[in-house]
């Protein structure tokens, strides 16, 4: 029985304990990855399992403390309301951070919120529970944080972006990405932003109902993906 590297966690382990992910360019060579016993192998477990069972972990906050914003806090900061959104909003970024990607991050059409009150969001809320009525955005855009925090130390990174909390992160993660699908008009398109800093891509995607219509990576390792979803009214 041959030997591989598992091309996540790079040890050489028996063809029995992988599996083939793809052919590679090369005729006759495959790509593999453990089955169970590398980091990636273990979360995807441990979020099927989360999801599966439907264990409720309550709704502490994600593990950076700047993340950290009790129901009282929200609720004394600038809370989303319809009530308080000018016209013209029809497009929502719900973790808007420091806006990198936005061309332009003063866009009138844009409702940018965040947890982190001190990037200067227009609105301070959780995406995982957001205060709008179902179906009030054409557009949602949802770049969550993807890191764990190393050792208990926020790197600029952690602070920059926030992190995953470890008990919780398939619930924080899903919680999300369906209030951004509930908040979306029919037919409202779902941008989705992931850096497979700590996760992969594929157990991501693995907790979500809804599978993107198309996607694309953008840096040089290919470790981040944007992926397009639609709300497809059920028939």
């Amino acid at each position: 029985m041959k030997r591989h590297k598992c091309t996540k966690c790079r040890k050489k382990r028996l063809e029995k304990f992988l599996k083939p992910v793809r052919e590679s360019d090369k005729p006759g060579s495959m790509t593999w990855i453990c089955k169970d016993n590398c980091l990636d192998g273990r979360w995807n477990k441990k979020a099927q399992s989360y999801l599966q069972e439907g264990q409720s972990l309550g709704s502490k906050g994600l593990s950076n403390q700047d993340l950290r914003m009790s129901d009282d806090s929200l609720a004394r900061s600038n809370v989303a309301t319809m009530a308080n959104v000018p016209g013209g909003k029809y497009i929502l970024d719900v973790c808007c951070g420091h806006k990198m990607f936005w061309f332009n991050k003063e866009n009138p059409h844009v409702i940018f919120s965040d947890m982190k009150s001190d990037v200067d969001p227009d609105i301070v809320q959780d995406f995982r529970k957001l205060q709008y009525p179902n179906e009030s955005f054409y557009l949602v855009v949802y770049d969550p944080p993807h890191l764990f925090s190393r050792d208990g130390k926020f790197s600029w990174l952690n602070n920059k972006y926030g992190t995953l909390d470890p008990d919780q992160w398939p619930l924080d993660i899903k919680q999300g990405f369906d209030e951004c699908m509930r908040v979306l008009k029919s037919f409202g398109i779902l941008i989705f932003k992931w850096s497979e800093g700590s996760i992969s891509v594929s157990t991501i995607l693995s907790i979500f109902k809804t599978k993107p219509l198309f996607g694309h990576t953008s840096d040089k390792k290919g470790k981040t993906h944007w992926m397009c979803f639609m709300k497809v009214p059920e028939e």
